[in-house]
């Protein structure tokens, strides 16, 4: 089943496989994704990595309300990253990954650097990660792996896509 029927049919309270995301938060990444589309660099990272910690902290909070004794969820994006990965709710590649991308926004956040796709400070950390990787290897294609914008939203897809997952999966 197309995951655009399978979301009607889970809005229509039928009984369908859970798709990877709420359509209330297709309706968030749809706002972000406008955001990103818009910029070609700093602010299209920090956008994004604002977006993932966001979902992190919902994944979080699910969590932590389910397990009480863990007191309250963590407050920082490093800090979130651990406490997903110690509860096994992320992958160990994406653990790294995010640690990648949160270290990349601090440093296009606070060092005055051009910040673009084409810096190679950004091209060699996109280039860096698991998620891309896998994706060079499995669509080996020239036009892909000169593009770290498509690179970067090829690693952002399916970060938030595998953080959802974890969410519904909780519920």
């Amino acid at each position: 089943m197309p995951l655009a029927i399978s979301l009607l049919a889970a809005s229509e309270g039928r009984n369908v496989i859970k798709p990877p995301m709420s359509l209330a938060d297709f309706d968030r990444f749809d706002t972000y994704a406008g955001i990103f589309a818009k910029d070609q660099g700093r602010g299209a990272i920090g956008v994004a990595v604002s977006y993932l910690d966001e979902l992190l902290s919902g994944l979080l909070d699910k969590a932590y309300e389910q397990t009480p004794s863990l007191g309250p969820p963590p407050s920082t994006l490093a800090r979130r990253i651990k406490a997903a990965h110690r509860l096994r709710l992320i992958s160990d590649d994406l653990r790294a990954d995010l640690d990648v991308i949160r270290e990349l926004r601090n440093r296009l956040l606070h060092e005055v650097v051009p910040g673009t796709f084409a810096d190679p400070a950004v091209q060699d950390a996109i280039a860096g990660l698991n998620a891309t990787g896998v994706a060079r290897t499995a669509y080996p294609n020239p036009a892909f792996a000169a593009d770290y914008r498509r690179q970067f939203m090829w690693f952002l897809q399916g970060a938030v896509f595998r953080i959802n997952g974890a969410k519904l999966n909780l519920e």
